[in-house]
């Protein structure tokens, strides 16, 4: 992987001018070695990475949360699928057409943040184009920041509950969007095969350091409310994503997502309830 200062360092002048924007750069160094030096000291500064994070729309930071799910790189034919391709703009049209403002789709949103970049490695097949995050600039993005801030409460009844029926609460937030995010990139990089009703024990632990909340329990609820909301398909004993319906759900906002999630869990005739009830 590669740092933000290597990424700057090989980031066509254009393109460096659109991050400085992007990141609130003032004044911006005609001299491109002092940009890269200043742009690399704000780019890691985490007050300034919170505030790029949160400038980014549900669909952009999902997209970061897939190529940290897949540990921050992910083919870019794979990752332009998903996410856009991205015009490669000279000078005069990144001032015209400002694309880190004005992007035509996620991926170049992020590209023109300095976000995610494009390198290559040697495959089986020659030399790869890959996205990937500066690995550097990973460590202070506040990926695990989730909050149900804008989101519209989904359309479904609920039985009230008692107060004093509860023992335990904790705030909602919408980690299962970011986690589910990650289980998907996980599953489309590796498969994985199937233990009863969850992951192989393997594929359990390797997935833990990309999850917000993680256990054994949290990735067998969400593979198989993956499988009720035919976001995931076991084929001959493994798990893969749905690619199309993978694809929507990664595209769509987050009330929508946790939509999908929740009447998934309602209806799903494969998640066992009752099996998790102490004494049954």
């Amino acid at each position: 992987m590669r740092t933000v200062h290597q990424t700057l360092q090989d980031a066509d002048e254009a393109v460096l001018t659109s991050m400085a924007v992007a990141w609130g750069l003032k004044p911006i160094p005609a001299d491109n070695d002092e940009l890269i030096d200043r742009l690399t000291d704000t780019m890691l500064d985490a007050t300034n990475a919170e505030k790029v994070w949160t400038s980014l729309n549900d669909a952009q930071r999902q997209a970061l949360q897939t190529l940290l799910g897949s540990s921050g790189k992910m083919s870019w034919p794979m990752f332009s699928r998903l996410f856009g391709e991205i015009r490669r703009m000279g000078r005069g049209a990144v001032e015209r057409e400002q694309p880190h403002k004005n992007p035509a789709n996620v991926a170049e949103a992020l590209f023109y943040r300095g976000l995610i970049a494009e390198a290559y490695q040697m495959g089986d097949a020659g030399s790869q184009a890959f996205a990937y995050i500066p690995e550097d600039l990973v460590l202070v993005l506040p990926s695990h920041k989730t909050a149900y801030d804008d989101i519209e409460a989904p359309d479904v009844e609920m039985a009230p509950i008692e107060p004093g029926n509860v023992t335990e609460t904790r705030r909602a937030d919408t980690s299962i969007v970011d986690d589910m995010t990650a289980l998907l990139a996980f599953l489309q990089l590796h498969g994985s095969p199937v233990d009863g009703d969850n992951l192989a024990p393997d594929a359990v632990r390797a997935l833990q350091a990309h999850l917000l909340t993680k256990g054994e329990a949290r990735v067998a609820f969400m593979l198989t409310v993956g499988v009720s909301a035919e976001l995931i398909d076991v084929q001959d004993g493994r798990a893969y994503p749905r690619r199309a319906d993978a694809r929507r759900w990664l595209t769509a906002n987050s009330s929508e997502q946790i939509e999908w999630q929740v009447r998934a869990w309602l209806d799903s005739e494969v998640y066992r309830e009752l099996f998790l009830v102490p004494g049954l």
